[in-house]
């Protein structure tokens, strides 16, 4: 044990996110039943003595555990300790029986595989990331004089001892020489890679699951070539976090998406292939699909109703376009249609108020058809109804085309309207710079109109 064979990638783009995307040979998970543990072989060059250190580890911890022991070694009667006090809501750091604290309950994270860091400054603090975040400090300048070599024959456990041991699964564990910066900690979140300047001199084990198998041999060997680990009964590989891309999802039974991922599906859908977005949400793909809502069927898309029902186009809760089984469409009042040159829509404006339109272009025609009432029903109102031709550009005109039997209620002008200027029992149509407004003084009508510009 003690030699790897590893390629590392000197690229420093992308990466991953490690609570939920670990790569192919980082990725591979141990699970540790109650009391299973490994035991870290002593290495001169895997030791601290009393020196800075920072530990790395990914874990999901599940709900059996209570006061686990994360790490335990011993060297010469100078022991240390990470021990997971859930009970009191703390994370306890122990130097040679000298205990100090983390306020943070691990317990909030279980259920799911988190990246925790902790830097150790003798002379000063230790502080606790996860994910990337520091989130707990605590003063262990009392330590500095531990030496946690001082015999040269250090036994470490990861995992479980006197019977406290952690439950769950193990997906990384590194030990640095060295206090890890915040943007190292940041690095090593994001990436599963080791950087070049780092191995194996201040990173010291490197835990190779991915090649652990206690099915066939008891030994996880380290990619650093220092401390080794022997598993006890009761560690068995998992099933490995797989890679996606740079921000992805945990595909399983109980894993969920993050919050700012991006679970990515290509394909291409041959001939005959259909892919339909169903009415119950569901979805299915393939070439016995039946007609669902949305489907895309070769290289057609198409977007249907349900059986004997209308096809609702809206962008918010009010305002559609209905296609009806027989296909004839229709528009709700808030709906304008447009295409070069032509305008349409309709305006509901109550009495006493005035509603403003804004062509395409600075002249046209107004084609005006209004009737009492609201939304699709009412009277035609021949008498408030017209054709006019109106400039809104630079001159201002206005002027309504004859018509027999229509218009003796409607009026034009080229003052502003404000919603009584006009006279009263009238319609009063008039253009102002760039716009069009109607002015209605009787009661409540519904005023469509066409602008042919």
């Amino acid at each position: 044990m003690g030699l790897a064979t590893y390629t590392y990638n000197r690229s420093t783009s992308g990466g991953e996110i490690i609570t939920h995307l670990i790569n192919s040979t980082d990725g591979q998970g141990v699970d540790f039943a109650n009391g299973a543990l490994l035991q870290l072989a002593y290495a001169a060059g895997g030791v601290f003595g009393t020196s800075d250190f920072s530990i790395e580890f990914i874990i999901d911890q599940s709900s059996a555990n209570t006061n686990d022991k994360i790490i335990y070694t011993s060297g010469g009667g100078n022991e240390f300790q990470i021990t997971s006090e859930t009970g009191s809501s703390k994370i306890e750091l122990t130097f040679d029986g000298a205990d100090y604290d983390f306020s943070y309950d691990m317990s909030a994270d279980y259920g799911s595989p988190v990246h925790y860091v902790m830097t150790f400054d003798r002379d000063d603090v230790a502080t606790l990331y996860k994910d990337g975040n520091s989130v707990a400090t605590v003063d262990i300048s009392g330590s500095s004089a531990v030496d946690l070599d001082s015999s040269g024959t250090a036994a470490g456990y990861l995992g479980g001892v006197s019977d406290y041991g952690v439950t769950g699964v193990f997906y990384r564990w590194r030990t640095w020489k060295k206090l890890l910066s915040a943007a190292e900690v940041t690095a090593c979140y994001e990436n599963a890679s080791v950087p070049i300047t780092d191995q194996w001199s201040n990173c010291v084990t490197d835990l190779d699951f991915a090649f652990a198998n206690p099915e066939m041999s008891l030994q996880i060997r380290s990619r650093s070539g220092a401390g080794d680990a022997t598993a006890s009964v009761g560690i068995s590989q998992v099933t490995p976090i797989e890679q996606l891309n740079s921000k992805s999802a945990r595909i399983g039974t109980s894993a969920a998406t993050p919050a700012d991922g991006e679970l990515l599906v290509s394909g291409k859908i041959s001939s005959g292939d259909k892919v339909n977005i169903n009415s119950n949400g569901t979805v299915n793909w393939g070439s016995s699909a039946d007609a669902g809502l949305l489907s895309w069927d070769g290289s057609d898309a198409i977007v249907r109703g349900a059986a004997s029902k209308n096809l609702k186009l809206g962008a918010d809760n009010t305002n559609f376009v209905t296609i009806d089984s027989a296909g004839l469409c229709s528009f709700s009042a808030g709906i304008v249609t447009s295409e070069k040159g032509v305008l349409s829509g309709s305006v509901e404006i109550d009495n006493d108020d005035f509603a403003t339109i804004t062509p395409q272009r600075k002249g046209g025609f107004l084609m005006l058809s209004t009737d009492t009432g609201s939304g699709d029903g009412g009277y035609p109102q021949a008498g408030q109804s017209g054709m006019i031709y109106f400039d809104c550009g630079g001159s201002l005109q206005i002027v309504e085309l004859p018509l027999t039997g229509v218009g003796g209620s409607l009026e034009t002008t080229i003052s502003d309207v404000t919603g009584t200027s006009g006279t009263d029992d009238k319609v009063t149509v008039a253009v102002q710079t760039d716009v069009i407004k109607i002015e209605n003084r009787m009661a409540a009508r519904t005023f469509n109109y066409t602008i042919l510009s």
